[in-house]
This record gives structure tokens, C-alpha cells and sequence, in this order.
């Protein structure tokens, strides 16, 4: 099997799970996608090896397209860590906005963007037993991204790398979570994306601003004091 027919056939079992899930049943089963799609487990287990990683694939696919709405793919960068592994799926974009500076506000707008455009699909999803494992996944994910952005405001200087996992986890759950709070309470729908606090470099600003404190002398006796900030 080629693979463009290896694409539409994920394309095809995604695409029942979440016509399964925005349905709001439990016939999300693996039995019922291969059944409804024409396919059979043996091809489901060929492509996935769950339906937790069908869904982190799918919110990867959904996000590839809202970015490719916004830049040109040649600008998108693949994560440092995935836990699935997930080839030709570039999922960041930093944007530099001066010397040891981002600008990731559009790029944000554009992760929330994905849950304002299937937002019946992705509000359902979060109500199953997939939310936590799909929640988690978005969480690990970022933090690899923060990760490097924290090196990015660093430009090479020192910084403990327990402060660097803490922090870039910090603001990794806080972006994830928001967004998924937000999508819950109905919120998401209600105001534009570009109302919402995380989209306005708030997260961006807020680590170049620990990464410029760590640097003074007292901050920094502090951050090696404790070592997790």
C-alpha cells in the first residue's frame, strides 16, 4: 500500500472515530471504525496502535491544517519528543520578534484555533474516557516545544535543566488546560480566539521574563538553591 493510500486510510478511520464521538455514543470502538469504514483491525493496527493515538494523530492532522492556513510548510517545525512518533506532521512555529524574543501569539491563536473549528467534535471528546490520555499527550508535547524556546531565550546561557523541565511544564499544562477549560465551559465558542489570555504572549513573554531573572545574581542563587524554582 502507497503511501498517499495509507493516508486516506487513516484519513477514513479517523474520520469515523470522530463521527462515533461528536455522535455522543460509545460506539467508538475499534470494531465499529473498521466495520463502518469498509476496513478491517488488521489495517486499523497497521496505522494505529490505539484509539488514544488516533485521536492525538487526528488533533495533529487538524492542527497541521489550521497552521497551513497561517504559514507556508516549509516554515513548520517538527516537536523534539512525540510519544507516537508521528512522521510528516510538523506541529510548531517559533517567530522570533527581536533579540532573545518570540512573538507566538499567532501561533497559539492557531492551537486554539483547531477546537473553535471542530469544537462539537473535540467538546465530545472531552467528555469520554479519552480526555486524560489525550490532555496528557497535548501536555508532553508542548513541554518538549517550551523546552526549546526556553534554550531559544537563552542564546547559550546557563540555566539548571530541572528549572528549564519545570518551568516549560508549568506553562505547557497551563496552555493545555486552559484551552481545554475553556472548550468545557462552553467558553471557546463564545469569544474570539484572540480574547483569550494565553494568545497574547502572555506564556512567551512570562519565560523570557524568568529566563532575564534567573540571570540576575540573586535570582540566580535562588534558582540554584532550589533547583526547581
Amino acid at each position: 500500500m502507497g503511501r498517499r493510500d495509507k493516508n486516506i486510510a487513516k484519513n477514513e478511520i479517523y474520520g469515523a472515530f470522530r463521527t462515533f464521538i461528536q455522535s455522543g455514543t460509545s460506539k467508538a470502538t475499534i470494531s465499529s471504525i473498521v466495520e463502518s469504514t469498509g476496513l478491517n483491525r488488521k489495517t486499523f493496527y497497521n496505522h494505529f496502535s490505539s484509539r488514544d493515538e488516533l485521536a492525538a494523530w487526528g488533533f495533529r492532522r487538524d492542527l497541521l491544517d489550521e497552521l497551513l492556513s497561517q504559514y507556508e510548510r516549509e516554515e513548520l517545525e517538527d516537536p523534539p519528543s512525540d510519544l507516537y512518533g508521528f512522521e510528516g506532521l510538523p506541529c510548531y512555529v517559533r517567530t522570533p520578534s527581536g533579540p532573545l524574543s518570540l512573538d507566538q501569539s499567532n501561533y497559539i491563536s492557531c492551537f486554539c484555533g483547531v477546537f473553535r473549528t471542530y469544537r462539537a467534535y473535540y467538546a465530545s471528546l472531552l467528555r469520554t474516557e479519552f480526555a486524560s490520555p489525550f490532555c496528557r499527550y497535548l501536555v508532553g508535547l508542548f513541554q518538549g516545544l517550551f523546552y526549546e524556546d526556553l534554550d531559544y531565550f537563552l542564546n547559550g546561557r546557563k540555566m539548571p535543566d530541572e528549572a528549564k523541565r519545570y518551568i516549560a511544564a508549568f506553562f505547557a499544562e497551563g496552555v493545555v488546560h486552559h484551552t481545554v477549560d475553556s472548550m468545557a465551559d462552553g467558553s471557546i465558542s463564545r469569544r474570539e480566539v484572540g480574547d483569550m489570555p494565553p494568545v497574547n504572549n502572555l506564556v512567551h513573554n512570562a519565560m523570557y521574563q524568568l529566563v532575564e531573572a534567573y540571570q540576575n545574581e540573586k535570582s540566580n542563587m535562588y534558582f540554584n538553591k532550589f533547583r526547581s524554582l
